[in-house]
């Protein structure tokens, strides 16, 4: 992701902590061992686009997985160091 666009997953964690911590303590009062699912991991992918793109019916299309722009570096790095040995398996594997 974009450095500029990392405070949209701080919020989306602290929005799972919620769920987790707060939320799940409200709803389950009566089974503390009981715990709100949190979204899946594609969701969080999907909320962060359309947290950047999701005002018209065009924009909201790029948001959906066939349509994103992975190679837009507005908001993916592709240069980010943990992709390295991904980048280095491709190069290995792929002619």
């Amino acid at each position: 992701m974009n450095k500029k666009n990392t405070p949209i997953f701080e919020c989306w964690g602290k929005f799972e902590i919620c769920l987790q911590e707060h939320a799940s303590k409200e709803i389950y009062q009566e089974d503390e061992n009981k715990k709100l699912t949190t979204p899946a991991k594609k969701s969080k992918i999907y909320v962060y686009l359309e947290a950047l793109l999701g005002k018209t019916k065009e924009e909201k299309k790029r948001i959906k997985d066939p349509n994103r722009e992975y190679q837009n570096s507005e908001y993916w790095n592709l240069d980010a160091d943990y992709l390295n040995p991904l980048k280095e398996f491709l190069l290995k594997h792929l002619p």
